[in-house]
């Protein structure tokens, strides 16, 4: 899916991150938004204002909440059940809406 993939120890680069993250969040930069596919289309278009738009086309869910965790992104908007433990201590979700289907 044209992603990378780092090899070794990445402590630096996640450090980094999080200082980029921190900077953006501090300084009142736009922060970063993934969508999970369909949602993005849906619930993202256009991009709220203040954000910049990253991924669309995540199709699966460990890899985002990894950039959320390292803090490559800001936000994700995904699809239930694709979301964080109910009880995960570093990230909060936030339901948006829900769909019936009957």
């Amino acid at each position: 899916m044209g992603e990378w993939e780092l090899i070794g120890d990445t402590t630096s680069l996640d450090l980094e991150r999080k200082v980029h993250q921190r900077w953006r969040w501090d300084k009142q930069q736009p922060l970063r938004l993934e969508v999970q596919h369909w949602s993005g289309s849906a619930l993202c278009h256009p991009v709220p204002e203040g954000w910049i738009s990253g991924n669309f086309d995540f199709f699966d869910y460990q890899r985002p909440i990894e950039l959320l965790r390292k803090g490559v992104i800001d936000a994700w908007v995904a699809s239930y059940p694709d979301i964080p433990d109910h009880d995960d201590v570093e990230i909060a979700s936030i339901r948006l809406n829900r769909i019936l289907l009957s």
